[in-house]
């Protein structure tokens, strides 16, 4: 929807940026896994790893081993208590 906000001066690598997460979006929609085509892949978080790879949606999205896995072990944390 980048095109509804004609105030701020989007660059092309803000729309390719855009349709890059309402690909992945679309695509776990539909499937349940938000690979596809001509997507970088995005790689499966489970439980069982403490040092899930991460994805970074930006010009040149790629995964990345997470820095903070603090923040992961206290959402799982409270997710947990809410099932």
């Amino acid at each position: 929807n980048l095109y509804l906000t004609k105030w701020y001066p989007w660059r092309k690598q803000d729309y390719n940026v855009s349709d890059t997460m309402e690909n992945y979006f679309a695509n776990f929609i539909k499937t349940g896994n938000p690979n596809g085509k001509n997507l970088p892949h995005w790689p499966s978080v489970r439980p069982e790893n403490p040092h899930p790879e991460i994805m970074l949606i930006q010009p040149g999205s790629h995964a990345i081993q997470a820095k903070n896995d603090n923040r992961f072990l206290l959402l799982s944390k409270i997710y947990k208590q809410h099932e």
